[in-house]
């Protein structure tokens, strides 16, 4: 930029010499410990856990589905990463969800409240769901499609049996985080 302006006699400088930054070493702790630790996430997961909670007791009011909603917005955001442009223009049909069984040496069970209690002392028997979320381009800040998978712990499944009572059959075009499945939700109430 500044080579063109010096050619057409807009400025008496043809550029600037700036010494470069060095890059900064990191190890592999340092970036590692850019995330949170499960200790640190705990508190929040329990405080939005009670946040959907409290919505769920009376989803009659407006307030109330808007704060369920919400609750699954930051679980989904905290477990994906997703970007809030491509979260809020999910839609379910951008959302495959599948279940596995992270060892597979041992038979599975699908985790359901009958045996909650008993799943609980052996853990590695229990399917994971996965939820394989694609981002469509449009919604990409960068403009490129991209597909990755996600642990789910039934958030989708959950905020899907709320919402889509109210907005109408088909699904894959609704949006997730929306009440009708037109419009996203906006704004956190009773925050």
């Amino acid at each position: 930029m500044m080579t063109y302006l010096f050619k057409h006699n807009e400025t008496l400088i043809d550029g600037f010499d700036f010494t470069p930054i060095p890059k900064s070493e990191k190890n592999a702790e340092d970036l590692r410990r850019e995330c949170f630790l499960p200790e640190e996430i705990s508190p929040l997961l329990k405080a939005i856990y009670k946040y959907i909670g409290e919505g769920k007791k009376d989803l009659s009011t407006h307030q109330n589905l808007n704060m369920v909603i919400a609750g699954y917005y930051c679980l989904i955001a905290m477990k994906t990463g997703l970007k809030t442009g491509e979260q809020r223009q999910l839609t379910w049909g951008d959302v495959k969800l599948e279940w596995i069984n992270p060892n597979p040496e041992t038979k599975p069970k699908k985790k359901s409240k009958s045996n909650a209690a008993k799943l609980k002392e052996s853990e590695e028997d229990v399917l994971v769901s996965l939820a394989t979320i694609s981002v469509r381009k449009e919604t990409s800040k960068v403009r490129k499609p991209r597909r990755f998978k996600a642990r789910d712990d039934d958030c989708f499944t959950d905020l899907g049996k709320v919402v889509m009572p109210l907005q109408k059959h088909p699904y894959a075009d609704k949006l997730i985080f929306s009440v009708n499945g037109k419009s996203p939700i906006s704004g956190i109430p009773g925050v």
